[in-house]
């Protein structure tokens, strides 16, 4: 950290502790009118830049785990890491990664959460075979991801998306994407969509704030 007048500039590293590589990094640069402001804005920022570098960093280390106690987890990172890629096959790819968790741990949120993400992707992006099967297909699986927890801001948010995208509910969507924040409120993809879904609803000024909120948190997402 260093200070420059009425300014400070933070230099940050993530590294692997395992390995020692290089997983992230970033400076800020900040007005030192408050100190404790200052950090706070850094700590949040930190917590939502990372936050998609981690899960994909992660899904590389789950390539490598074969842990049998960690295989839900592994599993759930790797299909992350591929939807997060935004190809057709790789959407293919987390979809079945996504049954495969559901196969092994039906009570787990993640499968469901996995498989309707990458479907409606699929669906949203012109890449589904079958649109009309494979959206009732993403509405489902959103659907059974928040009967099994409706706490956790991934099954929040990836309903948000089925809610908007697919079935065109503005304000369920909005409640979803809301709920994803009250849960984490570091959360940057939730932002982003909530911007985007309160423009759609003539909610300009909202709209604005919010998505300034997303990109303070996360400007390289």
């Amino acid at each position: 950290m260093r200070r420059a007048g009425g300014r400070v500039r933070v230099n940050v590293h993530l590294l692997e502790a395992s390995t020692g590589n290089h997983v992230w990094s970033n400076r800020y640069d900040r007005p030192l009118a408050d100190l404790f402001d200052v950090q706070d804005d850094i700590t949040r920022s930190i917590v939502a830049s990372t936050q998609t570098q981690v899960v994909l960093n992660e899904g590389l280390i789950a390539e490598r785990n074969e842990h049998p106690d960690f295989q839900t987890w592994d599993m759930a990172k790797r299909g992350w890491r591929e939807i997060y890629q935004l190809t057709r096959e790789s959407l293919e790819k987390a979809r079945e990664i996504g049954l495969a968790i559901k196969r092994h741990a039906p009570e787990s949120p993640k499968g469901p959460q996995i498989v309707a993400t990458a479907t409606y992707h699929l669906v949203y992006m012109g890449f589904a075979s079958d649109p009309a099967v494979m959206r009732e297909e993403a509405v489902a699986e959103a659907r059974q991801a928040i009967r099994l927890d409706d706490r956790d801001e991934y099954t929040q948010w990836t309903y948000g998306n089925v809610l908007m995208g697919l079935l065109g509910r503005r304000e369920e969507a909005i409640a979803a994407y809301q709920q994803a924040l009250e849960t984490n409120p570091n959360f940057s993809l939730a932002y982003g969509s909530l911007g985007t879904t309160l423009a759609w609803a003539g909610r300009s000024d909202e709209s604005i704030a919010t998505v300034e909120i997303a990109i303070r948190l996360n400007p390289r997402d």
